[in-house]
């Protein structure tokens, strides 16, 4: 698939350039809609010990008319003074239902707690009130059903089928072509995948689209700074930097220069007219574009379904703002003494400049078109800059007056911009590539495998040199990725290269090495499990039980980073399940003649579950990590 691609990419003839983009982008499409009808409902295991607790809260909320606020059950933090218990699994507070039943949150909490007791009684769950807090603690033999869940329903323990049924779009990274693929993008790459597949996880169909920046004025001045500043190389010599490169020059001088700018707006219009030769300069820097990106797109792991450019949409761009201006001209405005057209409002958004050009907020709309026409979503996530939110909340605004922002079936389809805050330099100044304060987002992650390797190489001095370049490379993706998302989207992250893999500041090794060290355990111990393989498992230690109840967790903790479109929970819960584990690891040791088969037995099960729910957890976050660090 990848080979065919490229050698599509590469072609230079026919000069009906366009008409062959048209069609790859038209597969792409077809491809998505199999994708949507073959989806299948996920099957997911639930948690046996919170299905338990949760099913009796509900039957008990029911009972005095209440709808319960979810998620049903939280975790505590420190056991709170008075707690009788031996330790406190879930929580499910009462603070939502004071104003409801008239009552104190300690009178709800008690007359839950009457109602609980006996159901609970032949259980294994032991139950109190205290202060506003219905709080539960599984028994031992409730916590080994747990574990059996996770070793037996490996592969969907902690995801549900929420939203089976249901689509959603998601639109991420969308870098300009004819530059290279900036750190500026990496917030919205990684950030977008991570969001799409905690939506899959959480039973959407997703449609991963790249809304790539392939069209424009933009393109009139690329083509125009290789005539006045090039060296009189053809244009399809130049590389992404050469190019990238003239370009600024040119839009350093057209500031001062209303004949450049003429100059490149003119070469634009014959542009988007199809004149060949100018078609065939601006495929030369869309293919050589598609190249380099599905480099970095493959070193981190990132697959789309769809990359379907602004180009694609020049043509009917132009009839959608014409249409609507027609159905609602109170939001969508025609000023006809400039023929110009924008989104009315506090802040109005041009669609249509005076020279003819429709602008990026147009080429939305046709956008939102073409993906309700095709894949019928039930929401549509943009993973894009917090400083695009006035673009955005007008076009979802302007699609909202007409069939754009609905289903087939009439009902809404939702919008949302999932923003992002600002990614930052060591000095705390937003990177900015259009400054030249930031590099190529390939150049970076090579920056972060040199720190990589150095530390892989001084921890393993005797490992051979292709093996520690394979886990520095994967340990320098994750970092990366890692450093991004494990704090909340809407927050700046600072991109610091020398604590990106510092195991003193909450970086991905603090997880890799716990995950590594399990899978070592696990290897070495290959032979015991098969003796083990009848010994009922024993718990002895608080270590091994907190840590099973923090395991049961991981279905909520999905939810929650999916619904709120914030990966960052995961990247939390990861980090507090690793810090557990750790203790667990120090306190319960698993090899050596003095260990009972019984607690062996337990404790290899723990291990084998933690690495399962890591990777799975890795998974969502789109990192991969090595199995040795």
């Amino acid at each position: 698939m990848e080979n065919k691609q490229s050698a599509q990419y590469e072609r230079q003839e026919p000069l009906n350039l366009y008409d062959e983009y048209v069609e790859r982008i038209n597969m792409q499409r077809e491809a998505a809609i199999i994708k949507i009808a073959e989806s299948r409902q996920i099957d997911f295991a639930e948690s046996p010990n919170r299905a338990l607790v949760e099913a009796a809260l509900i039957g008990w909320f029911s009972e005095v008319g209440i709808t319960p606020v979810q998620p049903l059950l939280t975790t505590l933090s420190t056991l709170p003074k008075g707690n009788t218990l031996p330790r406190i699994d879930y929580a499910c507070g009462m603070f939502s239902y004071a104003k409801v039943l008239k009552k104190s949150t300690a009178v709800i909490a008690s007359e839950c707690l009457t109602a609980l007791e006996a159901k609970f009684t032949d259980q294994g769950v032991l139950v109190e009130a205290l202060g506003p807090y219905v709080n539960f603690c599984i028994s031992d033999r409730a916590l080994t059903d747990e574990v059996d869940a996770i070793l037996d329903l490996s592969n969907t323990y902690g995801l549900s089928d929420e939203n089976a049924g249901k689509v959603a779009v998601v639109d991420f990274s969308a870098p300009n072509i004819a530059k290279p693929l900036g750190i500026n993008h990496l917030r919205s790459t990684v950030i977008g995948a991570a969001v799409s597949n905690l939506l899959e996880a959480t039973g959407y169909a997703v449609v991963r689209d790249n809304h790539l920046g392939d069209w424009g004025t933009q393109f009139g001045n690329l083509i125009a700074a290789h005539e006045v500043f090039g060296d009189g190389r053809p244009f399809s010599e130049y590389s992404l930097t050469e190019l990238n490169r003239l370009y600024a020059q040119f839009s350093a001088e057209i500031k001062t220069n209303d004949d450049l700018r003429a100059k490149g707006q003119e070469i634009f219009a014959r542009l988007n007219n199809g004149e060949p030769e100018l078609v065939a300069k601006w495929w030369h820097a869309y293919s050589a574009s598609m190249l380099e990106f599905e480099e970095i797109y493959k070193r981190l792991h990132i697959t789309f379904d769809t990359q379907i450019g602004e180009g694609y949409f020049k043509d009917r761009a132009k009839e959608i703002i014409e249409e609507l201006a027609t159905e609602a001209p109170e939001v969508i405005v025609h000023d006809p003494t400039k023929d110009t057209y924008y989104i009315n409002g506090p802040h109005p958004v041009p669609l249509r400049t005076s020279n003819g050009y429709e602008l990026y907020a147009a080429r939305d709309l046709a956008t939102i078109e073409q993906r309700r026409n095709d894949f019928d979503p039930d929401l549509m996530v943009y993973v894009v800059g917090e400083e695009q939110s006035t673009s955005f909340e007008a076009v979802f605004k302007a699609a909202n007056i007409s069939y754009l922002g609905h289903k087939k079936d009439g009902s809404r389809i939702a919008f949302e911009h999932a923003n992002f805050g600002l990614l930052l330099g060591q000095d705390g100044k937003k990177l900015s590539s259009r400054k030249g304060t930031s590099g190529s987002l390939v150049e970076v992650i090579d920056e972060v495998y040199t720190h990589a390797f150095d530390e892989t190489t001084k921890h393993n001095p005797d490992m051979p040199e292709d093996e520690a370049q394979r886990i520095a490379e994967k340990l320098a993706t994750a970092a990366v990725v890692w450093n991004d998302l494990k704090t909340d989207r809407t927050s700046s992250v600072k991109f610091d290269i020398d604590q990106m893999l510092n195991l003193e500041t909450g970086t991905v090794l603090d997880v890799a090495y716990t995950y590594s060290r399990s899978l070592s355990i696990l290897s070495r111990a290959e032979d015991l499990l098969e003796s083990l393989a009848t010994v009922e498992p024993l718990f002895t230690e608080d270590a091994e039980r907190q840590l099973v109840a923090a395991f049961s967790n991981f279905k909520d903790v999905i939810l929650k980073s999916a619904n709120e479109r914030a990966p960052h929970h995961l990247v939390a819960y990861m980090q507090g399940l690793s810090r557990l584990h750790g203790k667990f690891y120090e306190s319960c040791r698993v090899l050596g003649n003095n260990v009972p088969p019984e607690s062996q037995k337990l404790r290899l099960d723990l291990h084998t579950a933690y690495v399962r729910i890591i990777d799975r957890g890795f998974s969502l976050l789109n990192i991969e990590v090595p199995a040795r660090v």
